[in-house]
């Protein structure tokens, strides 16, 4: 389901721990629809706010953010999933 070379996706029915590297697009996909996508960065701080209607699927440019850590939540209907995404060249 993951692919580390260009992508990332971000099933929202699992949920790790450690970063997934990614350094162009995260492909966000869901059974259910999406509703918000935030973006904080590694001190914790909203970077982006992504609000979303009637879809299940979302795909997140990253290519001009700066390298580092981030941490992706992914709000749908049903529930809430966090992810930590690397960001790499």
């Amino acid at each position: 389901m993951y692919s580390h070379k260009t992508e990332s996706k971000i099933p929202t029915t699992l949920q790790q721990e450690r970063s997934t590297p990614a350094h162009s697009y995260i492909y966000i996909s869901s059974k259910y629809a999406l509703e918000l996508i935030e973006i904080f960065d590694d001190q914790g701080n909203l970077y982006e706010k992504i609000p979303l209607q009637a879809t299940t699927y979302y795909a997140l440019d990253i290519r001009k953010w700066p390298l580092g850590v981030y941490t992706i939540k992914v709000t749908n209907n049903i529930s809430t999933l966090k992810r930590k995404i690397l960001k790499i060249r």
